[in-house]
C-alpha cells in the first residue's frame, strides 16, 4: 500500500474474528476482534508501521460487545502504547492471565458495565496509566479514578510471570 509511516491504517470488518479453535461466541477465548501491531517493510528496513485490525461486531454475538467497542478497545490502546512496548508492572487480566503491557482495555474487556454509549454506538471503557502504576486513590486522572467511568476501585493486582 505504500501508506507514509504517520499514517494509521485500520482494517475493519464486518463480523469476521480470527480464531483459536474454539467456536463458541460465549468463550471470550475462542476469537480475536481486534489488536494493534507493528510491522517493517522488508524493502524499507528502517520504517516502522502501525496499524489496527478490528471487527465491527453485531449485538448479541459475544456477551459486551457490539458495534464499536472493539475499535475504541483498539483505538485507545494505540494511543497509549502504539509500538506495544510500553511494559508496566505485572498484573492479573480478566481471565486470570498475566500481563505486563500497557493494554488499557484488555482488564475491562468483556465484563458488566464495563461499556458505555454515545449517539447509539457502544464504546468499551478503559483503564488508565494509574491502575498499571497501582497509585493510590485519589489518582492524578479525572475524578481520582482508575478507569474512564469510575468503577474500578482497587489498582491492578500484581502477577507472577515466571
Amino acid at each position: 500500500m505504500h501508506l507514509p509511516t504517520d499514517t494509521l491504517p485500520v482494517f475493519q470488518f464486518h463480523d469476521i474474528y480470527l480464531n483459536f479453535g474454539s467456536i463458541d461466541p460465549n468463550n471470550l477465548q475462542c476469537c480475536v476482534l481486534g489488536f494493534h501491531d507493528t510491522f517493517t517493510p522488508a524493502t524499507r528496513p528502517n520504517e516502522v508501521h502501525t496499524f489496527i485490525y478490528e471487527s465491527f461486531a453485531t449485538a448479541g454475538i459475544f456477551r459486551g460487545v457490539s458495534d464499536v467497542t472493539v475499535m475504541s478497545h483498539e483505538a485507545a490502546e494505540w494511543v497509549n502504547d502504539p509500538f506495544g512496548n510500553n511494559l508496566t508492572p505485572n498484573w492479573v487480566n480478566a481471565g486470570g492471565g498475566c500481563q505486563n503491557n500497557l493494554e488499557t482495555g484488555d482488564f475491562l474487556e468483556g465484563m458488566p458495565g464495563a461499556s458505555f454509549t454515545v449517539d447509539g454506538f457502544t464504546f468499551q471503557d478503559e483503564t488508565n496509566l494509574y491502575w498499571f502504576a497501582r497509585t493510590p486513590r485519589p489518582t492524578p486522572a479525572t475524578a481520582g479514578n482508575y478507569n474512564l467511568l469510575g468503577t474500578l476501585t482497587t489498582p491492578s493486582t500484581p502477577a507472577n510471570l515466571t
